[in-house]
């Protein structure tokens, strides 16, 4: 297996996997937009936060986030993920932590890396984050109207 920057041609993988993902999120119920997510996964390229796990030619991961300002200061960077997916067969092997670690290394000249979890996400995750110094800092509650 490889981990490596994403390219324009993951496009499709990408937004697929991104698509199964929000599938098992509390966004399931709303309908998705290729052209809005493919978007995202276009925002992800430019911020040079986007990568795919390749195993014989197939991509089984991905991560993608964003460089963008912090709202309290301007001046500190933060590398924000909005998507980190790895097909199911292969979420035991070491492909989710290696996508992390490439993520991580590219966001080492940002100020703040965010991980986002959501209610649906698996207790390890929460562990896994922990473990590595991560610390929980926000809760975010939705209302429809």
């Amino acid at each position: 297996m490889i981990i490596r920057q994403a390219t324009p041609m993951d496009e499709e993988d990408c937004v697929g996997m991104t698509v199964s993902f929000m599938k098992m999120t509390p966004y399931n119920k709303h309908e998705l937009d290729y052209i809005s997510l493919a978007k995202m996964f276009k925002s992800a390229l430019d911020s040079r936060l986007a990568f795919v796990a390749e195993l014989e030619g197939l991509v089984i991961g991905m991560i993608i986030g964003i460089r963008t300002p912090a709202f309290f200061n301007n001046d500190i960077v933060i590398a924000q993920e909005f998507g980190w997916w790895v097909d199911e067969e292969y979420r035991y092997t070491h492909a989710g932590v290696a996508l992390h670690k490439a993520f991580e290394e590219a966001a080492s000249d940002c100020n703040i890396i965010a991980m986002s979890l959501l209610s649906t996400s698996p207790p390890q995750l929460h562990g896994y984050l922990k473990s590595i110094g991560y610390t929980e800092a926000e809760i975010a509650y939705f209302k429809e109207t």
